[in-house]
């Protein structure tokens, strides 16, 4: 069976779509066979992952993340993207996307259905999120194994991982017994910054075992490596 992973916030700017970038391609680069679904209708990990080496995007394939929301879709096609990574791409702002964001949330079973063909065919699938509640959220939770959720440690931080705890909790009752919060790291952590650290102590302190120990501190050749779609040798 796939690994099935959504990475997940309830708060913006935390680095769902870098993480999804990073971890498909130390995935990808580990011989893995990975599937990224950009479910996220402003398609930011789309627009990075599409690059290839000379900057140039590679062709969209006719199906997009949005397409998983029609019933009984017939025909399924990935995006095969360069440095060995396939996707179901969704266009920069999809307007299409955006509505469906607001449709019936029992709308995720058909998402979940539409997705099912696909996971013979690869090890992991990862799942970048939106940063708001609604049924695409609910849909990428309705067929996950796990949950990651990246968070920037503000006066916010615990806010946001209660929220997405709770999310998971309704999930769980209601669509997918089986999901599991695999926890939530740290991103974007400023060395030496006093304040940070400071709330990064606290963030561990409420909320435990729930914080993986691992962290990404905020480095100029991640930026790039972001920017340029991880074509940076760095």
């Amino acid at each position: 069976m796939s690994r099935i992973l959504s990475v997940a916030s309830h708060k913006g700017g935390v680095g769902k779509s870098s993480t999804t970038i990073f971890l498909a391609q130390h995935l990808a680069n580990k011989g893995r066979r990975v599937l990224v679904i950009d479910n996220d209708a402003q398609g930011n990990t789309t627009t990075r992952l599409i690059l290839g080496d000379d900057g140039e995007p590679v062709p969209l394939a006719s199906t997009t993340a949005a397409d998983l929301y029609t019933p009984h879709l017939e025909q399924l096609e990935v995006t095969h993207c360069p440095r060995g990574i396939d996707l179901i791409p969704t266009p920069k702002n999809c307007a299409r996307l955006y509505a469906i964001q607001s449709s019936e949330l029992d709308d995720c079973l058909v998402f979940r259905n539409n997705c099912w063909a696909l996971l013979d065919d690869y090890d992991v699938v990862i799942i970048d999120c939106p940063p708001n509640f609604g049924v695409t959220l609910v849909a990428a939770l309705a067929m996950s194994t796990h949950v990651i959720s990246p968070v920037k440690l503000s006066g916010f931080a615990i806010d946001g991982i209660e929220g997405i705890l709770g999310t998971i909790a309704s999930v769980k009752a209601q669509y997918n017994e089986g999901l599991k919060f695999a926890g939530t790291f740290i991103n974007m952590l400023e060395p030496g910054a006093k304040r940070q650290n400071r709330n990064a102590l606290e963030f561990r302190r409420v909320l435990g075992e729930l914080v993986l120990n691992n962290h990404l501190a905020r480095r100029p050749p991640i930026d790039t490596a972001i920017d340029e779609g991880c074509r940076s040798p760095h």
